[in-house]
């Protein structure tokens, strides 16, 4: 699995990106157990030094497949990040290699810790699933 987002902003919101995958990332391994492994934070960014990129980086999608491709990902969540304009996160992730695929979304609630956001995609991806 991989956990990746467009560079669609730099600096602070690139920062603010990382912080929901680390919680997505972090909750979803809770949920799946053994069947699956999930890529860490780390391993990721190995991957991406490997493939010419930096780590943390935010990928355009346009690559995604080929890079989750080459890492063995069989499903990958590519997640959206966009500031609503009152200093809080809209998110949208979508679950891609399932049969059928899953999209979920939400709004970061006033004051709520971005790794919080995380974990609430990954509690709403196992309630599609």
């Amino acid at each position: 699995m991989f956990s990746c987002l467009p560079p669609l902003r730099e600096g602070k919101d690139a920062s603010q990106a990382v912080k929901v995958c680390n919680g997505l990332r972090d909750r979803i391994s809770t949920h799946l157990g053994s069947n699956y492994t999930v890529i860490s934070r780390n391993q990721t960014n190995l991957a991406l030094t490997y493939f010419g990129y930096k780590d943390d980086e935010l990928l355009p999608e346009s690559v995604l497949p080929d890079l989750a491709t080459r890492a063995e990902a069989g499903i990958m969540i590519v997640t959206v990040l966009a500031p609503t304009g009152d200093g809080r996160y809209a998110v949208t992730a979508q679950v891609r290699g399932l049969a059928t695929p899953v999209e979920v979304s939400l709004t970061q609630v006033a004051g709520e810790p971005l790794e919080a956001v995380g974990a609430a995609l990954a509690d709403l991806i196992k309630s599609k699933m």
